[in-house]
């Protein structure tokens, strides 16, 4: 017969059998089902009962702790654990000791090693799943780790790894060797601290790490180079078997200039004396050494012959003054210059006297390798605190036809093209790519000027100075665009379109395609409005001057939310990064968003207007209906004879205020009323004695909805009926 044992009962067994008794068991209230505590307890001496607790909870790592602070946790099986990113983690088996914690956000909950020691950690960002089979250190922000690195294969490294927590301080952090002695004594060793025998550091970038050797706590520097020496000597008590080199050409030199590369070993070259004719030294303050110079010599170099480094000229005429081979070094040439004052060039090129074509500097880039990149000119300009920095400056000056300050042709085909390419980043107050720039008193000036398809010789611009012009041969508008951008343009100014605004506006991009209802209402919401822009206030907006004529977004976006949008104008900077205009958070509108509604209400209107046309030749054309037998309704004649007439509406449609004018051809009882268009009367606008005469009453419609209604003229029981409209 078998029985299974958990692991949390062979803990427990175990701790009672090296403890103690089991002194008792109880279970947590409130905890999860599968939840509790388990307490075990031995006794120191026969005079007192110190508990040490147990606990396993359900999905959690078993856990012996003597306060709420230290404890001690062990992964039974856990796995599919994801640690800094890293997933499918197999955690099962990891034993922790020290204060997890679980109250902080990224707090160390458990161990993430074979066997892990907290001190209240809060930082996993620099683990890695190969920091298994070892012991994993993190206190605070910071880890550690001792162990193995499996390589794959049969391949396993001893690693001690430490690390950094990037979160502002002073590091990154160091590795150091510290070798401590009795604290009673006055030496180095004795102190706190102790005495520091070497220290690791990486550098800034993470791309390289310094070892130092010396007590750099007491001397409160750093190592900065790959083998760096605070002090002392270096000894090489055996030299290396292999043969001497035959031809010495280098030797090694300590740099002496105060500063940051005191004590830095370089190299020179061994001083060569002339053997010959080929070099002539002159032993003056400068000592310059010269070769193939002077009048024509047989038996030295002179003007007319070459000079040749890694090549034989032979006999034959070279094809350059100077002509250098390299077989087995990256770089050909290099070429290096130092002074602290003045202009400083690292190669003058100065030609004159070309019959047809002078070129400064030529760079031709050949070969029929594989290679990754082909460069035919590279400039690198760093580490020069300075107020302006040029990668490329050109500059011409003399042409009487036409002038390029650069020229680049790109005749490659390649996937990918580029005449020119900008690219620029990391600056502090501004950071252009390409940057254009015209000042002239030409007829056309330009920053820049792009075209497609059109030769630049017959490139056609209009007069006028411009920022950037781009410009297409094509005329198809489907694939020849003058100009393309991918995401949002904002233009603080006026722009100009004769051809008109185009939007996408295809059935094979949409869906949820649904007729627009009650447009009327809609528009009846909206409020136009005259005004003027605050052009003073807002400059870098680009406003226009005068009198302007929209909607104020704030209240079109209570009517149509879709055609309101939050923008914000970026901050004006000055050439040193001050700010001259602030950042302006604004609401722009998209006018075209009401066009369909407007389309919308004038159908519902246009339909309205017939349905009541009908109904009102049906009312006129029966003897029963809204008017009263003998009714005669009249068509709307504004410039008839008002006697003839005897009831006129002006304006029809009518406005706010619209006036009613009506004839009495002689005296008798007069009076006005208005009904709706299915007869409901809405009351008596006038009712009185009246001479014969002319007579006119203002009729406020400013309460009447839009629609139709009929205005009646009665006098002594004769009835003339008009029609008036209202729109809106």
């Amino acid at each position: 017969m078998r029985t299974k044992v958990s692991l949390k009962h062979l803990i427990m067994g175990a701790l009672s059998l090296t403890c103690g008794e089991m002194v008792g068991q109880s279970t947590t209230p409130g905890n999860v089902a599968g939840a509790g505590t388990d307490f075990l307890g031995w006794n120191n001496n026969g005079a007192n009962n110190f508990p040490l607790r147990v606990r396993h909870d359900l999905n959690q790592p078993i856990e012996w702790y003597t306060d709420s602070t230290r404890r001690m946790l062990l992964n039974e099986s856990l796995l599919n654990q994801t640690v800094n990113g890293y997933s499918g983690l197999d955690h099962s088996g990891f034993l922790g000791v020290g204060r997890f914690n679980n109250s902080v956000l990224y707090g160390i909950k458990r161990p993430y090693s074979m066997l892990h020691l907290d001190d209240n950690g809060y930082s996993w960002f620099a683990y890695r799943p190969w920091m298994r089979a070892g012991m994993l250190i993190t206190q605070s922000s910071d880890q550690c780790y001792f162990g193995l690195k499996y390589e794959g294969g049969a391949s396993t490294s001893t690693v001690l790894s430490w690390s950094d927590n990037n979160i502002g301080d002073t590091g990154p952090d160091a590795l150091r060797i510290i070798f401590v002695g009795p604290s009673n004594g006055s030496d180095t060793a004795a102190s706190t601290d102790g005495l520091e025998a070497a220290r690791f550091l990486a550098a800034a970038s993470g791309n390289q790490s310094f070892f130092g050797l010396g007590d750099w706590k007491t001397a409160g520097v750093n190592p900065n180079q790959r083998l760096d020496l605070l002090n002392g000597r270096l000894r090489i008590r055996q030299l290396p078997n292999e043969p001497e080199a035959p031809a010495l050409t280098k030797f090694l030199v300590v740099e002496d200039t105060p500063g940051s590369t005191k004590g830095v070993v370089r190299w020179r070259y061994l001083p060569q004396p002339p053997l010959n004719c080929d070099w002539t030294l002159n032993p003056t303050t400068q000592n310059n050494v010269s070769t193939a110079f002077g009048p024509a010599d047989p038996d030295c170099p002179d003007i007319g012959d070459a000079v040749g480094i890694g090549v034989d000229l032979g006999a034959a005429a070279a094809s350059a003054k100077f002509n250098l081979t390299s077989a087995n070094f990256p770089t050909a040439q290099a070429v290096e210059a130092t002074m602290p004052t003045g202009v400083l060039r690292g190669v003058k090129v100065r030609t004159t006297g070309g019959s047809d074509r002078e070129i400064g500097y030529q760079a031709s880039v050949e070969g029929s390798g594989t290679y990754l990149e082909k460069i035919g000119f590279l400039a690198h300009v760093e580490n020069a605190p300075v107020y302006r920095t040029r990668g490329v400056m050109c500059f011409t000056n003399g042409a009487t036809y036409t002038a390029y300050a650069g020229f680049f042709a790109s005749n490659d085909s390649a996937q990918y093209s580029h005449g020119v390419q900008g690219l620029s980043r990391d600056g502090d107050v501004r950071s252009i790519g390409v940057a254009g720039r015209s000042y002239g008193r030409a007829n056309v000036n330009a920053g820049v000027v792009g075209y497609h398809g059109i030769d630049s010789a017959s490139i056609y611009i209009p007069a006028g100075n411009y920022g950037v012009i781009g410009m297409t041969a094509g005329s198809e508008p489907s694939t020849d665009w003058a100009g393309w951008f991918e995401g949002d343009v904002m233009v603080n100014g006026t722009g100009v379109i004769p051809g008109g605004v185009w939007q996408s506006s295809d059935v094979n991009l949409k869906e949820n395609i649904e007729d627009l209802t009650n447009a009327s209402a809609v528009i009846g919401q909206l409020e136009p409005k005259s005004f003027d822009y605050l052009t003073d206030q807002y400059p870098q907006l680009g406003l226009p001057t005068g009198e302007q004529y929209g909607f104020i977004a704030q209240e079109l976006r209570q009517v149509i939310p879709e055609a309101v949008r939050s923008v914000t104008i970026h901050a004006v900077l000055d050439s040193t990064g001050s700010e001259v205009q602030p950042a302006l958070p604004t609401l722009v509108i998209n006018q075209s968003t009401i066009i369909p509604f407007l389309v919308a209400a004038f159908q519902e209107q246009t339909a309205r207007i017939s349905s009541l046309e009908a109904q009102l030749a049906q009312c006129c054309a029966s003897d029963q209906g809204t008017a009263p037998q003998g009714y005669k309704v009249e068509p709307d004649d504004p410039a008839g004879d008002l006697q003839e007439q005897r009831l006129l509406i002006i304006p029809n449609p009518v406005a706010d205020i619209t006036t009613l004018e009506y004839y009495v051809p002689q005296a008798g009882r007069v009076s006005l009323s208005v009904s709706t268009s299915d007869g409901k009367p809405l009351g008596t606008l006038r009712e009185e004695q009246a001479e014969p005469g002319a007579y006119s009453y203002p009729w406020n419609t400013t309460k009447l909805a839009a629609g139709t209604y009929f205005c009646t003229y009665t006098l002594d029981g004769q009835v003339v009926v008009k029609r008036a409209v209202k729109v809106r």
